[in-house]
């Protein structure tokens, strides 16, 4: 699964988490300092049943939650 996402500014933290629909958290990266620009993230979900997932992203304090499906 690739996660993709653009940061307007600069960040001092960035993080990405991935969670069950139960609210298990099944994958977190955090990073420092990130300048602005487009990135992607690959995560390997081969542990990840099909299903619904939610992803959030965090930077500086704020928060976006998106809903994935595994099929």
């Amino acid at each position: 699964t690739t996660v993709k996402y653009q940061l307007k500014k600069s960040a001092a933290d960035v993080s990405i988490q991935i969670f069950d629909v139960r609210g298990v958290k099944m994958y977190e990266k955090t990073e420092k300092n990130i300048k602005p620009g487009t990135y992607s993230l690959t995560v390997n979900d081969n542990n990840f049943a099909a299903g619904v997932y939610f992803c959030t992203l965090t930077v500086d304090g704020e928060k976006v939650t998106n809903r994935m499906i595994k099929q």
